[in-house]
C-alpha cells in the first residue's frame, strides 16, 4: 500500500490517501482513534509514514507544562466544581460495605471469622473519617493534612491531561478502596492553542475517547471561527456535558481552590 492507497472510511473515503496532506487537523484526530489504528493499521502505518505523528506544537506544550502545577489543577477544579473529598460520600460508601458485609455473614456462616475481621476494619475507617476527618471549603483534612491530593497524568487514554485524586492513604488504609466510586470523580483536558471553524472536529474527537472521565473539558486560549460566536461555540460543547474555559478563565480562577489558600466557595 502507498499514499495512492484509498481512504476506507470517514471525511475522505474513496479519495487517496495523500488528500490527507491539506487537512492536517483531521488527519491528527484521524490517527488519533484506537479503532483506527487496530482496524486500519496499514492506512494508519502509510498516514504516519507519510503525514507524521499528530502535531503538538510548541505553544500546546507550554498549555499542557502549565497544568504539572497543582494550581492549575486546582483552578480548573474550581470551575467544574469538583470536590476532590466528600466526607459524607466516604460515609455512605463504608455504611454500604458495613450492610454488604453483614449480608454475607449471615449467608456463609462458615466463614464468619473472615468477614468479621474486614468488618471491624470498616467500621475502624467509619470512626477515623466520622472522627478525624475536618472539611474546609470542599477540602478534606485528616491530622492537618490534605486527606486526598490532586494528581494528574499526561497523555492518558489519549487526553491531553487526566485531573484525578491521589488516594494512596486510602488505598494503603481502606479495605473497601477498590469498591470506592470517589477515586472515579476524574477531569479529562483537551487543550487547544487556537480554536476555529475546525471545532466540531474537536468536539467529534472528545465524544468519540474511548476513556470519558467524569468531567470532560475542553481548554483554550484564542478562538476564531467565521461560522459561530464563541457563545454558540460553548453552547455546542455545553449541550454535549463538555466544560469549554479559556485559559484567561483558569488564570482568573488559580488560587481560589488551592490547599494553602482553601477558599473554594462550591
Amino acid at each position: 500500500m502507498d499514499i495512492n492507497s484509498i481512504m476506507p472510511l470517514g471525511k475522505y473515503e474513496g479519495q487517496p490517501i495523500h488528500v490527507l496532506a491539506n487537512d492536517p487537523s483531521y488527519k491528527d484526530w484521524l490517527i488519533s482513534q484506537a479503532w483506527f489504528r487496530e482496524k486500519y493499521n496499514n492506512h494508519y502505518t502509510i498516514i504516519i509514514n507519510n503525514f507524521g505523528a499528530p502535531s503538538k506544537t510548541p505553544e500546546h506544550n507550554e498549555m499542557q507544562t502549565r497544568f504539572l502545577s497543582d494550581d492549575y489543577c486546582y483552578a480548573v477544579a474550581y470551575l467544574c466544581k469538583w470536590r476532590l473529598m466528600s466526607k459524607k460520600k466516604c460515609l455512605m460508601n463504608l455504611g454500604q460495605a458495613v450492610r454488604k458485609i453483614k449480608e454475607q455473614i449471615n449467608n456463609y456462616q462458615s466463614n464468619f471469622s473472615i468477614y468479621q475481621d474486614k468488618l471491624e476494619a470498616i467500621k475502624d475507617m467509619q470512626e477515623i473519617v466520622e472522627t478525624s476527618i475536618i472539611e474546609e471549603n470542599g477540602i478534606a483534612y485528616l491530622d492537618g493534612e490534605p486527606y486526598y491530593r490532586i494528581d494528574r497524568k499526561t497523555e492518558e487514554n489519549y487526553w491531553d491531561i487526566i485531573i484525578k485524586t491521589n488516594d494512596s492513604f486510602c488505598k494503603n488504609e481502606c479495605d473497601i478502596w477498590n469498591e470506592c466510586s470517589i477515586k472515579k470523580n476524574q477531569i479529562g483536558l483537551e487543550l487547544k492553542p487556537s480554536v476555529g471553524d475546525d471545532y466540531p472536529t474537536i468536539l467529534m474527537k472528545i465524544k468519540q475517547q474511548k476513556f470519558q472521565p467524569f468531567y470532560r473539558c475542553l481548554i483554550y486560549k484564542n478562538f476564531s471561527a467565521s461560522g459561530a460566536t464563541l457563545e454558540e461555540f460553548k453552547k455546542t460543547f455545553n449541550n454535549e456535558d463538555i466544560f469549554v474555559f479559556s485559559m484567561s478563565e483558569v488564570y482568573e480562577a488559580l488560587g481560589k481552590y488551592s490547599i494553602a489558600e482553601a477558599t473554594y466557595n462550591g
